[in-house]
């Protein structure tokens, strides 16, 4: 699609992608990586913090600033994706309760 896109084709599922400059990666890649380790249950939890502390471990990430930088960062990804998944839940109560 992202092709498609760059050939000067309107793609709708594109209109609302986000940009994401090359300081961002880390994070998001991190966020992405670690929402496989959310708990779901009726609804979708956060990501746990251990899970977030794990990671970091694992890449050897010492430095208390960057430590916290990844927690805020993966934790405001987080409440984004949850606000949104919540809003689809909803309209798509509303959609099957109107049939």
């Amino acid at each position: 699609m992202r092709q498609l896109k760059a050939e000067g084709n309107y793609i709708p599922a594109l209109e609302d992608e986000p940009v994401i400059h090359a300081f961002e990666r880390p994070f998001f890649e991190a966020f992405l990586f670690l929402s496989q380790y959310r708990r779901i249950g009726l609804s979708a939890g956060r990501v746990p913090l251990q899970e977030i502390v794990t990671y970091l471990n694992e890449l050897g990430v010492v430095s208390q600033g960057l430590r916290l930088d990844y927690i805020k960062m993966i934790s405001a990804l987080d409440d984004e994706y949850l606000k949104i998944r919540e809003k689809r839940n909803e309209a798509e109560q509303t959609k099957s309760q109107g049939k």
